[in-house]
């Protein structure tokens, strides 16, 4: 049986000048005489149009490319008559892109064997584009944490890509522990409430367990529907032990209406809203709300996500608003297709055609507030 083998692979490079070594290198380890049968090289779209290639056999140039010679081709087969390639003699293939610093991608399939009359290889090399779409590559770009009144931007390389879903995940803060009240008082939503009757005597409405004593923003939102002319007062308070308790914030509200309590940064673990109608008509017709329980410097704020492309290598003009995607706010999370169209059934379509290029389209983050987020795609052809 005689000895046959194929070497695959893919070159990825941006280097904008012949490398000083090879990017693949293959010296022949058999003590007898081989042959190189044939050369298969791929391209994508970006070395068809900037790439530069130089293949030696046994120190010879068998291919030598420079930038942009090769555009329109994708493949590119090379016979070789009866190339030997004995003991310790090398293959060698440099790539580089001869025009910016563009990412370029090149793949090669080489077939060697002891017979110089086996005929080329039918395989075909695997190509950006083809393993773009079989294969969708997952990309982080915004880690999941805390982020305070702050703009963020990531360049999106959608080389080889036609589309992307985007993942904006909502807060994975630990929710604390409610010792007194609904889940809905600690749910990372600022939306959904605990509605009671405000009660005449001070009493203690809403309370949580952080589980530790650590540094946070001690925040709550209440609210309250008002009836003819009464009002409400709402106290946060905070302990280390459950029993001790110190008031950081009140307020009263004299009409329908919500508001934010905050107090100072602080030790704490354990809080609290107290809860006291201030009777002016009927007591009894007073609804009053609490909203959330929570530390204010990962929950209470709102993110825009949206998509710019560059024009002129300096102005970066709006392409996907963030109307068209959504506000993120606390405990919330978002899932988006984006390409010919924005997937949301709940509001109307938009068409969108993505530009491929790796550096001159970003995705941007603005942050009001403080939150608890994370932003992440995975890109599909």
């Amino acid at each position: 049986m005689s000895f046959q083998d194929t070497l695959v692979d893919v070159i990825d490079t941006n280097l904008t000048k012949k490398p000083n070594s090879p990017q693949f290198k293959f010296t022949n380890p058999l003590k007898k005489k081989i042959y190189v049968n044939s050369i298969q090289l791929s391209f994508d779209g970006y070395f068809s149009e900037k790439g530069a290639i130089l293949i030696k056999i046994n120190n010879n140039t068998i291919l030598n490319k420079i930038a942009g010679s090769l555009k329109s081709l994708q493949n590119l087969t090379l016979p070789m008559q009866n190339q030997e390639f004995l003991q310790q003699q090398k293959i060698e293939i440099f790539a580089w892109n001869g025009i910016d610093t563009d990412m370029v991608s090149v793949g090669y399939d080489i077939q060697i064997s002891e017979d110089p009359n086996s005929p080329p290889s039918s395989d075909t090399p695997l190509s950006q584009i083809q393993r773009n779409s079989q294969i969708s590559q997952p990309d982080n770009i915004f880690a999941q944490k805390n982020y305070s009144n702050e703009t963020q931007t990531a360049l999106i390389d959608m080389k080889g890509y036609k589309k992307l879903i985007l993942i904006v995940g909502g807060s994975d803060e630990s929710t604390p522990t409610v010792l007194i009240g609904t889940q809905s008082i600690a749910d990372n939503d600022l939306n959904t409430s605990m509605n009671f009757g405000t009660p005449n005597v001070k009493t203690v409405k809403a309370s949580v367990d952080f589980g530790n004593v650590a540094s946070r923003l001690p925040s709550a939102k209440v609210g309250f529907t008002q009836s003819v002319d009464d009002k409400a007062q709402y106290f946060l308070e905070v302990s280390d032990d459950n029993v001790n308790w110190v008031e950081v914030a009140s307020s009263i509200l004299s009409a329908t209406g919500t508001t934010t309590l905050t107090g100072l940064q602080q030790l704490f673990r354990f809080l609290r809203v107290q809860v006291l109608s201030v009777v002016v008509g009927d007591p009894s017709a007073d609804t009053s709300q609490i909203y959330e329980l929570f530390d204010a410097n990962a929950t209470g704020g709102t993110a825009k996500i949206s998509f710019d492309i560059l024009l002129n290598d300096s102005t970066w003009v709006e392409l996907i608003s963030a109307t068209s995607l959504g506000t993120i706010t606390s405990g919330g999370s978002l899932t988006k297709t984006i390409g010919d169209v924005i997937n949301d059934l709940s509001t109307n379509k938009f068409n969108f055609a993505l530009p491929s290029t790796q550096t001159k389209f970003r995705l941007k983050m603005v942050v009001v507030g403080n939150l608890n987020i994370g932003v992440s795609m995975m890109r599909i052809q």
